[in-house]
């Protein structure tokens, strides 16, 4: 019974914010967003300051792919060695990369202009792939990872600095001019439904099997 219902209100999560992501992507497609980007671009830029902007090239140095996936390999090598399963993890990631190249290329929607001589990356704006990837990748090893954390205050706190971590990438992106927030907002949903999706499917196996051993 318990687990038929983490499986309906997962379910439930996962299409309210499918529907969420689908409803900000119809505001971006109909330039409905532009006053709330250049609004949200314009207050976040005139909080810079030298500081705040090498820590934010940092955080968004963390959240690009030549960065994610050596660290993807490694925790795979480290969670399948600690008998967790690293290749959840392995799919999550590679699912990652599908939906994030298929909705760039559904939207095609063009970069704004950086700030700061930040280098403007060639692939499309929506959704934000650092967001996404940032997400997918930090969240779902957050998941494997707390179940073995038998403080519960530890866990509390390696889902703070998760959701911090992921929400300074994201962050980063809009502060250095890379993206319009929506394009952070999306990748941030997109990421949520696809995590949701994974652990609902993860935990619809080891259903089947206990039920299977039951027998």
């Amino acid at each position: 019974m318990r687990s038929r219902a983490i499986l309906i209100a997962g379910l439930i999560i996962a299409l309210a914010l499918a529907a969420a992501f689908g409803w900000l992507a119809w505001q971006v497609e109909g330039g409905r967003s532009a006053a709330f980007d250049s609004h949200v671009r314009n207050v976040v830029h005139s909080w810079s300051n030298p500081a705040l902007t090498r820590a934010m090239k940092v955080m968004s140095f963390i959240g690009e792919p030549y960065v994610i996936w050596p660290l993807l390999c490694a925790a795979i090598v480290v969670l399948q060695r600690a008998h967790l399963n690293g290749w959840l993890l392995a799919i999550a990631m590679t699912g990652e990369v599908c939906i994030e190249q298929t909705l760039k290329f559904t939207f095609r929607r063009p970069r704004p202009s950086p700030f700061f001589g930040y280098p403007e990356p060639s692939s499309y704006s929506f959704p934000s792939g650092h967001a996404l990837g940032s997400l997918v990748f930090f969240g779902t090893l957050a998941a494997l990872v707390a179940p073995r954390i038998r403080s519960t205050a530890a866990q509390g706190l390696l889902w703070i600095a998760t959701a911090l971590l992921v929400g300074a990438i994201g962050f980063s992106r809009v502060y250095l001019g890379v993206h319009y927030p929506t394009d952070v907002i999306g990748g941030y949903a997109a990421a949520l439904v696809w995590v949701i999706a994974v652990a609902l499917g993860d935990h619809a196996k080891k259903r089947r099997i206990e039920r299977y051993n039951e027998r």
